[in-house]
Parts: C-alpha cells; structure tokens; sequence
C-alpha cells in the first residue's frame, strides 16, 4: 500500500520538498500541499509511491514501495546521506541494502533493514554516554553501524 505525502509549515530549510512559491516568496506551506515528486493523484508517470516518511528538524526522508529512500532538506553535516540539490528529494544511492525503516534527527539520519538487520548513519552525531555509537561521529555518507 502507498499513500500521498502532505506536508505544511515552515519550509526556510527546504524540508518540505516544495518548489518555491514566487508569488508567495517562500517555501512554507499554510495549507496541505503535496510535493510534486509523491503526488500519486497526477498519475504514477515519473512519481514515486510511498511506504513510510520520517522528519527531523530541518530535512525530511522517504522510504518508497521499492526499498529505496528519499531525502531533501538542510544538508549540513551531511544528514541527507548524498550530495546533490537539498529543496528537492531525491533518493540516496550509497545505501547498498533495501531500507524498510528509516529515522531522521536534528542533523544525522539512520535507514534501517529489517531483513537484512543492518542501520546505516549519516550525518553528526554526538553522544558521551555507552552505546554502539560513542563520542562524535560525522560522515556525510550512509555508513554501517556496527560494521
């Protein structure tokens, strides 16, 4: 199943995935608006269907029918996981597995397989406490965790 993203509020750092409203001169959104590129109601030529969306602060992700994950947004740190134009989605190809989850933070995001139970990190992370992940961590790269 696949459903339509809607998206509203304050897009300042293109987490919305919406081009740019000349007439309005801004990227926010005071109603539902549907990004362009998940707008299956125009017909599914050249448009992506979605199982699952995730949103930080200031970038968003997408996770399609075929296992293939989207983001657009704030890239600093590197949090979308590619390089490339940041107010539109595109999809992330250094991720080498089928992601089925994903998770986006302040600035860092985490794709995950649950069949093949590997996560994959992006972005910066910092924490001084126990865990897999200790200290800083940056990468601008899908990088396995715990490989």
């Amino acid at each position: 199943m696949s459903s339509t993203i809607f998206v509203y509020g304050n897009g300042d750092c293109d987490q919305l995935g919406l081009e740019f409203d000349e007439q309005a001169d801004s990227r926010d959104a005071k109603v539902p608006k549907k990004p362009a590129l998940f707008d299956m109601s125009m017909g599914v030529q050249d448009k992506v269907a979605v199982v699952k969306i995730a949103v930080g602060s200031q970038h968003s992700a997408a996770i399609t029918t075929t296992g293939q994950c989207y983001t657009w947004g704030n890239n600093d740190n590197g949090a979308l996981g590619r390089t490339g134009i940041e107010d539109k989605p595109l999809v992330v190809d250094e991720l080498p597995i089928r992601i089925t989850d994903v998770s986006c933070g302040d600035c860092h995001s985490v794709f995950y397989s649950t069949e093949r139970n590997e996560a994959y990190f992006c972005g910066l992370y910092r924490y001084e406490g126990e865990g897999i992940i200790k200290g800083t961590v940056a990468t601008t790269v899908p990088t396995r965790i715990g490989a």
